[in-house]
């Protein structure tokens, strides 16, 4: 009886330390006006390539969860920002929250191309590809018309927008 009172105990203080893996989480906003971005690229790099990644939510934060503690490399890119990048130190037992606010890039997009290809049967065929303009996002205006909360029509594209010449 006494082995099963003091395996229990050892499991018992086991579940009660603290943990060696460590949390890190944070929010990710424009800095002019503090608006979150949703799908920001945040990624942890340590010498030796180990590599952890995730992408902000609808709100802009994210979290990782059961980090090695150490020295982390904090790098949070999206697109038409400077990339960010902070170096951390997470300690046994501590939650380590951030909060990067990225300053837009001097130099916009000219464009943006959208390509797709899908495999059908043994040939590969070609699915569309379609180039969009800054001018042709401020002519194309609002593509979904709300019916209910729960469902949209969606208006075909490619009656709005003529095909970029090749």
């Amino acid at each position: 009886m006494s082995k099963r009172l003091l395996i229990l105990l050892l499991v018992l203080a086991a579940a009660a330390s603290p943990s060696r893996a460590q949390e890190l989480r944070g929010f990710v906003a424009e800095a002019r006006g503090e608006q979150p971005l949703q799908g920001a690229s945040v990624v942890l790099l340590r010498d030796g390539g180990v590599r952890l990644g995730t992408t902000t939510d609808g709100d802009g934060f994210f979290r990782f969860a059961r980090v090695e503690p150490g020295a982390w490399r904090l790098r949070v890119t999206f697109i038409g920002f400077e990339p960010w990048e902070e170096t951390v130190q997470l300690a046994a037992g501590l939650a380590v929250t951030r909060s990067v606010f990225l300053v837009e890039a001097a130099e916009g997009l000219d464009e943006v191309v959208v390509e797709s290809e899908a495999a059908s049967g043994v040939a590969a065929v070609v699915a569309g590809l379609e180039t969009i303009r800054p001018k042709d996002v401020v002519e194309l205006g609002t593509l979904c018309m709300p019916v209910r909360f729960e469902t949209a029509r969606l208006s075909p594209v490619r009656k709005v927008l003529s095909p970029a010449p090749r």
